[in-house]
C-alpha cells in the first residue's frame, strides 16, 4: 500500500475555509439588477446552483439593494433558455448569471445579439466580449477529497471506493480525475468505481446508484452530480441506520447536515466546497465599479474558488493532518494535480 501520507511528520496547519478577498469593499445603496439562472433543478437543490444565489444575497445584502432586484430562473431546453436570457437582456438587466455547460450554445447565440449585455457564465466558457466566464480547479478539492476517501477506506479494510457523476461534462470529469488521482497517491491498489447517471436532477436515480455501488462493496462514495446527488446522501442515511458504515463526500457546498441520520451521526465524511459565490460576487463588484471585463478566471485553491469545511466533525486527526499536508503543498506549488 502506497503510504507517503504517513512518513511526513511535519504538520503545516492552515484554515481549510479559504475566502478570496478584493480589499476594503463600499457599502452603500445600489440598485443593480441581476439573475440567476439554472438548468432544471433550481436555486433549492443545496449544491453548484445554490452556492451561486448566496453570493447574490451575500452582494444584496453588503450593498443595501432591493431585493426585488434579484431574479432566479429555471429553464428546460435551449429555446426556452434563449427567450430568457433575450427577456432579460430587454429589461436592462446588469448582470445575468447562467450556471452550467448547458447554456454554452444558448449564451452563444444570444450574446452576439445583446453586445451590452454583461454576463457571467460558471463552470464552463463562451468566447464574446461580453461575457466572463468562471472555470474551476476542481481536480484540486477532489483530489484532497480522493485522499479522504482512501484514507477512510483503508481504515475500514475495505477495497473499494467510487466516484458518481450528474453528467460526463469537463467539469464533472474534472472531479473525476482529482479523486481518482487522490485515491492512489494514498493507495495505488485501491479500486475507483466510476459510474454516471446522465442527469443532475434526479435524486432516485442517485439513490439507485449508489445502493447498487454499496452493495458491490464500495465504502465511499463522491458525488458530483446536482440535486442527483441528494439520492446519494438518502442512500447512505439509509445505510448507516441499518447498521451499516458507509459514507458519502458532499460537493459545492459543506453536505454535513444534509447527511445527518441521527442526532449525532451524519454519513457526510467531509465535503468539496466549490465557491460558485465568490465570482458572482466578484462580477457584480465589478459591474458596480465599471470594472467588468470579458475573459476566462481560473478559480482555485490560491485565490478561494476551491476549499475543504473549517470544521471535518467526521475526520480523525490523521486523516485531517494529511489533508492540511497536502493542501499546504499544493498551495506552495509543491505538488502539482493533473485535472481532465
Amino acid at each position: 500500500m502506497k503510504k507517503r501520507w504517513a512518513k511526513m511528520c511535519l504538520v503545516v496547519l492552515l484554515g481549510l475555509n479559504l475566502v478570496a478577498c478584493k480589499g476594503h469593499r463600499h457599502k452603500g445603496d445600489v440598485n443593480l439588477k441581476v439573475a440567476v439562472l439554472t438548468w432544471i433543478t433550481g436555486i433549492d437543490e443545496n449544491c453548484f446552483n445554490t452556492q451561486a444565489w448566496l453570493g447574490v444575497q451575500q452582494f444584496v445584502k453588503d450593498f443595501r439593494m432591493d431585493q426585488d432586484m434579484m431574479e432566479a430562473i429555471n429553464t428546460m431546453d435551449d429555446q426556452m433558455a434563449i427567450v430568457d436570457i433575450s427577456r432579460l437582456a430587454d429589461e436592462g438587466t446588469d448582470l445575468i448569471v447562467l450556471m452550467g455547460h448547458q447554456f454554452i450554445e444558448p449564451l452563444d447565440y444570444v450574446a452576439s445579439r445583446y453586445p451590452n449585455q454583461k454576463f457571467l457564465l460558471i463552470d464552463c466558457v463562451v468566447d464574446q466580449p461580453n461575457v466572463k466566464s468562471a472555470t474551476f480547479a476542481n481536480h484540486e478539492g477532489s483530489f484532497l477529497a480522493g485522499v479522504t476517501a482512501a484514507l477512510r477506506a483503508s481504515e475500514m479494510g475495505s477495497t473499494k471506493v467510487g466516484f458518481i457523476g450528474g453528467a460526463e461534462s469537463e467539469a464533472v470529469q474534472d472531479f473525476e480525475s482529482g479523486f481518482v488521482s487522490g485515491v492512489h497517491e494514498i493507495d495505488a491498489d485501491l479500486e475507483v468505481d466510476v459510474r454516471y447517471a446522465n442527469d443532475f436532477a434526479n435524486p432516485f436515480a442517485g439513490k439507485e446508484i449508489a445502493k447498487a455501488m454499496y452493495e458491490d462493496g464500495c465504502s465511499v462514495l463522491f458525488a458530483v452530480a446536482g440535486a442527483t446527488g441528494n439520492g446519494v446522501i438518502e442512500e447512505a442515511r439509509e445505510w448507516n441506520v441499518k447498521g451499516h458504515e458507509v459514507y458519502v463526500i458532499g460537493v459545492d457546498m459543506d453536505q454535513y447536515e444534509d447527511g445527518m441520520y441521527d442526532d449525532v451521526h451524519s454519513c457526510v465524511l467531509t465535503s468539496v466546497l466549490k465557491n460558485v459565490d465568490v465570482p458572482v460576487y466578484d462580477a457584480l463588484e465589478d459591474v458596480l465599479y465599471g470594472s467588468f471585463t470579458s475573459g476566462t478566471c481560473l478559480y482555485k485553491m490560491k485565490n478561494g474558488g476551491i476549499s475543504l469545511p473549517l470544521k471535518n466533525p467526521n475526520l480523525t486527526n490523521s486523516e485531517k493532518q494529511a489533508i492540511h499536508l497536502y493542501m499546504d503543498q499544493i498551495l506552495k506549488n509543491e505538488l502539482t494535480v493533473i485535472g481532465f
